[in-house]
């Protein structure tokens, strides 16, 4: 049977240069006029994420929803280095998504944001064009907490090579003299592991449209950690149309191997198209 849709992937000229651009475009025939824009998630957890991307945007365009996922400058297949990165490097391909949906024809947008990708998308909401909701899996929506791991990571590697496995402190004096910092094959820019340490969602506003916040759980009788938990009363205060969805999964995110949660995948396309 063949598919209802079609995937078009091409470089985007903007502002940081040339972007990659994966657009996953429903058939005329099967059209709702409807996108979801994609928010990746911070290094390597990009990666391990693709899988679950692809499910989802095959899902989603087989019921006649478009999906359009920009790599970031220094990402993906994007044009530039990962040192390169910025902040505003991450925000500015969001804003290139929107634009590629818009010249599409979409009437509509969704953002689908992961893990770190989710404060991405709460910093580029301005930018997205008839933007109608948010949806978020495992969000970490505070750059601190990203950075600290990926530092603990660095340290942790350099005790297995029985190297000096260094301090925080000593990173942070790396970068103070201008120096990028390199963990697991990614070098973080002075730039931007000093806007990791300042962006958080206290500083972006709370969207006024539905905002559906996906918690991966290892089993049923698990529950969201305290932090994730004061975010989501914060929220549901702030926003009556704030709707949490726990998923019975692996933490894909996190897995070495290719792994799927097929189960977040179906119960966010139910929500995509119910918009």
């Amino acid at each position: 049977m063949a598919e209802n849709f079609q995937l078009a992937a091409e470089f985007i000229e903007s502002a940081d240069g040339r972007l990659f651009c994966c657009h996953w475009r429903p058939q005329a025939d099967n059209w709702s006029g409807h996108c979801l824009l994609v928010a990746a998630p911070f290094t390597e957890e990009m990666n391990r994420s693709r899988y679950m991307v692809t499910l989802l945007a095959q899902t989603l365009a087989e019921k006649g929803i478009g999906v359009v996922c920009v790599d970031a400058l220094g990402t993906g297949d994007s044009e530039g280095d990962f040192v390169q990165s910025t902040w505003q490097s991450m925000v500015n391909a969001m804003h290139v998504a929107s634009n590629v949906a818009a010249s599409a024809g979409y009437r509509s947008t969704s953002v689908l944001g992961i893990r770190l990708g989710a404060l991405v998308a709460l910093y580029a909401q301005s930018l997205i064009a008839n933007l109608k909701d948010f949806h978020f899996w495992q969000p970490l929506l505070d750059g601190k907490p990203m950075l600290t791991q990926m530092l603990r990571v660095k340290m942790a590697a350099s005790l297995n090579r029985a190297e000096d496995k260094g301090s925080t402190r000593i990173f942070e004096q790396q970068i103070a003299a201008g120096q990028p910092v390199e963990v697991s094959g990614y070098a973080i820019s002075p730039t931007l592991f000093g806007e990791l340490n300042e962006v958080n969602h206290q500083k972006a506003d709370v969207p006024s449209c539905p905002i559906h916040w996906y918690s991966i759980l290892p089993s049923a009788d698990r529950q969201p950690g305290r932090a994730d938990l004061k975010i989501q009363q914060s929220w549901a205060q702030l926003n009556k149309q704030f709707v949490t969805h726990s998923i019975i999964g692996p933490a894909f995110w996190q897995a070495h191997e290719r792994t799927l949660v097929p189960e977040l995948v179906a119960a966010t396309a139910t929500q995509v198209a119910s918009r």
